[in-house]
């Protein structure tokens, strides 16, 4: 059985999205969800895999365009010969 627990709003420095944003349906709730449980200041860190369609279709932009408009892009890298992308997010 699957529970989820709620997390208390501004709890958590850090917040890490690992190679599963491209999996999940509803990316703008889970950019919000981790957003609002993030303290100002926090940081985000989003890493996912790339594949040859998603860069044909621009994904990994349009996936990270649904961020929250207080979250600010600090940093952003290819790794592994741009198989993997790494995102880091600031919360204004």
């Amino acid at each position: 059985m699957l529970k989820i627990y709620r997390s208390k709003t501004m709890f958590f420095d850090r917040v890490l999205i690992g190679g599963c944003l491209g999996h999940i349906s509803f990316k703008r709730k889970a950019l919000f969800e981790e957003y609002r449980v993030l303290k100002s200041g926090g940081l985000l860190v989003v890493y996912d895999q790339i594949t040859f369609i998603d860069r044909l279709i621009n994904k990994v932009v349009r996936n990270l365009m649904l961020k929250p408009r207080k979250l600010k892009l600090t940093d952003f890298n290819y790794l592994f010969g741009g198989h993997i992308y790494i995102a880091k997010f600031t919360k204004l």
